[in-house]
């Protein structure tokens, strides 16, 4: 070593930067990225940056942190400068990687006039060759007439970058020839190296062949020949090798497994495995010789066989034995035979062990170990030493750092660039550490030099030593080759000054706290977070670069229970480049702050009611979060439903921060709600991380009920159908209830599809009507449309418009046939308007014709009409009941002695009279079955006069509680139909619900402005024989019309006979009338439904003969059950 180690010592504690402050100002970043780079050369990157600054400026760049210097390997072209007026700052920055295989990490801060401007992080990856070899032992058996003289391995370039490989071979004894002994492996690449083995004498052999590469560790083969002098198996002889521990047969340690270090002692070593015999004249008298000393440290006998050749450098004695413990002498003889001469050569010797693990097996041969020295001397006169370009690369040795008591190997190039060879010495200062292999030898073209440091225990710091390199003896002229490493323990930094404090939270919260985790040290280190009662982190273990750092997310669960201050520890070690953990673990304790404190966070106001709202439409309302807390919440907001509801909902801002006394607008919106029906909603906060708090905790709720548009149709205004037709029949035929269920229930994107039908018509050019009045129920207003749908197969084809004009249309006989119209487009809310279906008889036969009602939100009903058209001599008769003919009777309890009289209609529509006839003989064959007279027609044939209705008379009387069905065949002239009959016996008495059809008052009127006060009356059950009364009124709403009434008595034979009192009269405008309505009932009881017909005259216009008479007709429905 150079005097008293100049060494820098560097503590324990954190290295922290320069100007540190516990709050630093975040700079902008520059980034420079070297990439992948191979090791001793030297790349350049340029920084720019336009200051735009009316005077001239100043700038410094200092480190942050401050790095071990012997490991800058950034630098920039000027450390200080001035930038003019309105100039660019440009930085040029070096990269110089001194260690392979190592990723480099450097933080600069830019200062411009004072002020630090932003951060360059500089980073850089050296590499160097990486070799593999395919096999770690060669053995060759032979005998003077056979065996394998000749084997090859593979050498495989595995890096990115060329390998300059060599063979040190000339330690080799004669028996083993390399070849190829030097040369290049392009990347990925590989070569085979040849082996012979070319014995004369029988015998065992062994060597160690080395391959040398620079930047990159030795690789090692086991060399080893057995030559017999007859024929030798090669299966049946077990060749043992001395069982050295396995990190002395690879790498570094196979290669200084013969030299003594501080650390080690090998087993059979040489005191001086080099020697120089400096400058001899060639001359017998002048021959020399130096002492070595060679040492047996194993526990039996050793003997050492060395070559008999003869030449410029012998050792003797040829063989030496050596007791365990005990020393021997040798001596190395140079006599040069030549002047202007460099000599140089390794000699090898046989270690035969054999005698220490004696195997009495005649087939079991013991390697001999080898051990070798290189001599080395010259015979030039004195004065006169040829003249060498010899050049060391890298020109200062700096070893990877290492921890106390270990080792650093590097390896470097004595590269000769003139064209004679060079001999080299190197000659170490007194107590050195380093050890170097070869110290001495010949360079032709490049020699590989491995140089080994070993630590003390107690000795950290830079540590440096200065050798000399002597080149063909001459001690004149020696340069000067230092070598330089550093010696220390891994070191971190947690956080800012190992101290990480967090935030004052909730109990049960888990905190979150993101601190670096700086590698402070020249080390690659792994740490490992050690567990710790409330602390944990997101990286608990990895691996950093020197001076690299890592940003960790700690996590802390808050308990009131839990300490203030605790203390936390990452266990550090050391990793190696062939990525094994080395040395013992470093403990890094660093402090932990935590604080606890309830909160309690509520919102003003902390609820609010939308009320009705129109589907799809936009919600909006706001509240403030409020603090009364000690701390600050980290807070997530989120939405939780008390109704089936798929609505979303947006909350500004959804998570965030209050701080104590803090207050916090959020605003909850939605843009379309969609839900129909109450929705209730909760907004409720988690604090953040917090893991018992369950579904969050409510503090603002808000409602609203979401409402479809609806429509509903509320009355049959007027009809044009003629008096066979009443509003209950057309609220059954037009299914007004299930039209009003389904306006209440269709939703978005639905559509509705209903059957419906109009009165049978004769076929014919009048044009009738029915006229509904509709109401949009709810406060919101709706946009409708009707849209015909096309049914029938009618084409196209082109119409004259004008004398020169056509255009392309249907030719539709269809179209006019059926036509729906609304009063308006538009239904405002809470108002009602008019939907008017008008239908034209003019194709004859059953036709179907549809319409499509828009109603908004994509929600459609289609409606599709059933009309018949009855041609003027076929069919006349037509059913009320459009159920597929089918009569459906009360069910009768079967108790019952007297049963009622049903009834179902027919109707003639046309101007001819016409009869009926019914085919009993299903009807009687059933009652054979049953044994009794379950079923009666009481009026099996009739007539139908033109324009007017018929009943027909049952009465079922069951005798068993099942269902009867019977096909009753009618005879209606030309045609023929059946009535299917269906009754059902009971063995309960049942109490009829009553049927709501429709309303039972009119508030408005259409067209004709006469109105009952009653649409339809409910009488009362009755007795034979008795009369009940009704009372209601007709007015008249005209302001200036007199109108004439009428109501004509009306009777079904031995059933039923309904009159009015007054039976005619007159109506002033504005005028309203009582009209006493009596239902008298005879010897039959019944069951049955009858349109009232009230007839009204315009009487003025009777009186004044402005047009033909026509009455108008209103129809009164009502139900009346008769009992018996």
């Amino acid at each position: 070593m150079d005097g008293p180690c100049d060494c820098q010592e560097y503590s324990n504690e954190p290295i922290l930067p320069k100007n540190h402050s516990a709050a630093q100002v975040q700079l902008k970043t520059v980034d420079i990225d070297f990439g992948k780079v191979p090791v001793y050369g030297k790349y350049y990157e340029t920084i720019t940056k336009d200051v735009q600054s009316e005077e001239p400026l100043n700038y410094g760049i200092t480190e942050e942190p401050e790095i071990i210097p012997i490991y800058q390997v950034f630098t920039f072209n000027k450390r200080r400068g001035k930038i003019p007026r309105k100039g660019t700052l440009k930085l040029k920055i070096c990269y110089y990687p001194i260690l392979p295989q190592r990723m480099d990490f450097n933080t600069f801060v830019v200062s411009i006039d004072g002020r630090r401007a932003f951060k360059v992080n500089c980073k850089g990856l050296s590499i160097a060759p990486v070799l593999r070899v395919s096999c770690r032992e060669l053995s060759f058996v032979t005998w003077p007439q056979g065996g394998l003289r000749k084997k090859m391995f593979e050498l495989k370039n595995v890096s990115e970058v060329p390998a300059e490989f060599q063979f040190d071979c000339d330690r080799l004894p004669k028996v083993f020839k390399v070849e190829p002994r030097n040369g290049v492996i392009q990347p990925n690449k590989h070569i085979f190296v040849a082996v012979r083995y070319l014995p004369t004498t029988p015998g065992i052999f062994s060597q160690q062949l080395h391959c040398l590469v620079l930047g990159s560790e030795p690789l090692t083969c086991d060399l080893i020949g057995l030559h017999g002098k007859g024929q030798i198996n090669e299966k049946e002889i077990n060749l043992k090798s001395y069982n050295y521990d396995f990190e002395y047969k690879v790498s570094y340690g196979a290669y200084f497994r013969e030299y003594k270090s501080i650390k080690r002692t090998p087993h059979v070593y040489l005191d001086r495995p080099f020697i120089d015999f400096g400058r001899i004249g060639p001359s017998k008298e002048k021959a020399t010789y130096q002492i070595v000393n060679i040492r047996n440290g194993l526990d039996g006998y050793i003997e050492i066989t060395w070559p008999k050749e003869k030449g410029v450098f012998m050792v003797k004695p040829q063989r030496l034995q050596i007791p365990p413990g005990h020393s021997g002498l040798l001596q190395c003889w140079f006599e040069p035979d030549e002047e202007y001469t460099m000599f140089n050569k390794t000699i090898t010797g046989q270690v035969d062990w054999k005698m220490v693990y004696d195997d009495p097996d005649p087939l079991s041969y013991c390697v001999p170990m080898n051990i070798s020295i290189t001599l080395q001397g010259n015979s030039y006169p004195e004065g006169e030493y040829p003249i060498c370009r010899v050049e060391i690369i890298p020109d200062m040795i700096k070893f990877p750092p290492c921890l106390p008591g270990s080792v650093s190997h590097q390896n470097f190039k004595i590269q000769n660039g003139g064209h004679m060879s060079a001999m080299f010495r190197l000659v170490a200062p007194e107590d050195s550490k380093i050890i170097v292999k070869p110290a001495l030898g010949v360079v032709k073209d490049f020699t590989i030099v491995t140089a080994q440091y070993t630590a003390d225990e107690c000795c950290q710091g830079v540590c440096a030593e200065t050798w000399e390199l002597e080149l063909n003896g001459d001690t004149r002229k020696r340069r000067a080759l230092k070598f330089m490493v550093t010696v220390g323990l891994p070191i971190v930094r947690v956080g800012d000054s190992d101290f990480i404090r967090f935030d004052t939270s909730p109990p049960g919260t888990t905190v979150t706290l993101q601190a670096p985790l700086r590698n402070l040290s020249c080390f690659y280190i792994n740490y490992q977070l050690a567990s710790h009662p409330c602390l944990t982190a997101d990286i608990e273990s990895g691996e950093l670069n020197p001076n690299d750092q890592v940003m960790i997310t700690f996590k802390c669960k808050a308990d009131l229970y839990n300490k203030k201050n605790s203390t936390a520890t990452f266990n550090l070690q050391v990793i190696e480049k062939v990525q094994q953990h080395v040395g013992i673990v470093y403990p890094h304790e660093f402090v932990v702050y935590t604080d606890c404190a309830p909160v309690d966070l509520c919102a003003v106001p902390n609820s609010y009611d939308f009320g009705d709202l129109r589907f799809a439409s936009e919600i909006k309302t706001e509240f403030h979060l409020f603090n009364f807390g000690q701390c600050s919440v980290q807070y997530k907001l989120s939405c939780h439903h008390h109704s089936n509801t798929s609505d979303t909902y947006s909350l500004e801002p959804s998570n965030g921060k209050v701080e104590v006394k803090g207050m916090v607008k959020v605003v909850v919106s939605s843009p379309r709600i969609g839900t129909p029906g109450q929705n209730v909603v909760s907004v409720s906060y988690d604090i953040k991380e917090q893991e018992d708090l369950g579904g969050g905790r409510a503090v603002f709720t808000f409602r609203y009920k979401c409402i479809y548009p609806k429509l509903q149709v509320i009355d049959i205004l007027d009809y044009t159908f003629g008096h066979l037709f009443g509003k209950d029949y057309f609220w059954r035929t037009l299914r007004i209830t299930r039209l009003n269920e389904e306006l209440k229930s269709i939703k978005e994107n639905e559509t509705k599809v209903l059957d419906v039908h109009l009165p049978d018509c004769e076929v014919g050019e009048n044009v009738f009507s029915v006229v509904l009045l509709i109401a949009n129920v709810t406060q919101f207003d709706v946009d409708v449309s009707l849209k015909r749908i096309k049914l029938c197969d009618c084409v196209q084809k082109q119409v004259q418009t004008s004398i020169n004009k056509t255009k392309l249309d249907y030719d539709c006989p269809h179209r006019e046939m059926l036509t729906m119209k609304l009063q308006e487009t538009i239904i405002y809310g809470n108002t009602r308007r008019y939907l008017i279906v008008t239908a034209k008889y003019t194709v004859i036969g059953d036709n179907k014709l549809a319409y499509s009602l828009d109603i908004g939100d994509n929600r459609r009903i289609e409606f599709f009409f059933n009309m018949k058209v009855l041609p003027e001599d076929g069919p006349k008769v037509s059913f009320y009941s459009h159920a597929n003919n089918t009569f459906r009777m009360v069910p009768i309890y079967i108790g019952r002695k007297h049963p009622p009289v049903q009834t179902f209609w027919l109707y003639n529509n046309t101007k001819e009279s016409t009869r009926y006839k019914a085919n009993l003989t299903y009807v009687d064959e059933m009652c054979e079955k049953e044994g009794f007279p379950v079923l009666k027609m009481l009026n099996p044939c009739g007539a139908i006069e033109p324009y007017s209705s018929v009943p027909l008379l049952f009465k079922f009387h069951p005798i068993r509680a099942v269902a009867h069905t019977v096909k009753v065949p009618l005879i209606l002239e030309e045609e023929q139909r059946s009535l299917v009959v269906i009754g059902v016996g009971k063995n309960t008495k049942i109490k009829r619900p009553f049927i709501e059809r429709g309303p039972e008052t009119t508030s408005a009127y259409y067209n004709l402005p006469v109105l009952l006060s009653q649409n339809y009356i409910r009488i009362n059950p009755m007795l034979t024989w008795s009369v009940q009364t009704r009372m209601i009124f007709i007015k008249n709403c005209s302001k200036d019309i007199i109108y004439q009434f009428d109501f004509p008595d009306q009777t079904i034979y031995e059933v039923i006979k309904i009159t009015a009192t007054p039976t005619f009269g007159f109506l002033k405008p504005k005028e309203t009338q009582t009209i006493m309505i009596s239902v008298r009932s005879y010897n039959e009881p019944a069951i049955l439904n009858y349109n009232y017909t009230c007839y009204i005259m315009n009487y003025n216009a009777l009186f004044l003969h402005r047009r033909r008479l026509t009455p108008d007709k209103i129809v009164l429905s009502r139900k009346s059950a008769i009992p018996s």
